[in-house]
């Protein structure tokens, strides 16, 4: 998520996001990590702060804070990453439409569109039978 922030920050011209890293414990004494991420720009006027979560693991509380910025800075420029998660993500969505639509027919509908379909498909098995049995 790290790199995505300095992409979109690049092509914002805006100015690169500052890390500050916490350390806290739990209440089970386990070590825990967390960032803080400031973005400012003069020129914008900018000023956002977020907070990640405090993790056992450092690299991921970091590309938390940077998650959590990286959603603020779209959010707030109304941008989208498309990439091929994304074009994934779309495929699966027009699918569920898809098997929604088919949902909002009553069964017994669906039950007959598919008997007629069969009929046809037998149909034309039958006429590729009498082709190549010739």
């Amino acid at each position: 998520m790290e790199v995505y922030l300095i992409r979109i920050c690049c092509h914002l011209r805006l100015d690169y996001s500052v890390f500050t890293r916490h350390e806290s414990y739990s209440q089970n004494g386990e070590h825990l990590h967390g960032y803080w991420v400031v973005l400012q720009s003069v020129k914008h006027g900018l000023n956002w702060v977020v907070n990640g979560c405090f993790l056992e693991d450092e690299a991921e509380a970091r590309q938390d804070a940077a998650f959590q910025m990286l959603d603020k800075v779209l959010t707030m420029t109304g941008k989208k990453i498309s990439d091929y998660n994304f074009r994934k993500v779309g495929a699966l969505q027009r699918r569920v439409e898809e098997l929604e639509g088919q949902m909002s027919i009553p069964p017994y509908h669906r039950i007959r569109e598919l008997q007629e379909e069969n009929v046809k498909m037998r149909s034309e098995l039958q006429k590729f039978h009498e082709i190549f049995d010739e």
